[in-house]
């Protein structure tokens, strides 16, 4: 029964990685379409 507990934890840790993943390649994607003109940012600074 542990092992099965473990086996599940893993595939959990798995799918989290996965998903964080696959999120950062969005997000970058997304920065670098500049769709809604976010780059060049320029600050008041």
């Amino acid at each position: 029964m542990q092992s099965r507990a473990n086996w599940h934890k893993q595939y959990y840790f798995y799918g989290v990685g996965v998903t964080i993943f696959f999120g950062i390649l969005y997000y970058v994607w997304f920065l670098l379409q500049n769709r809604i003109n976010l780059i060049p940012y320029v600050t008041f600074f």
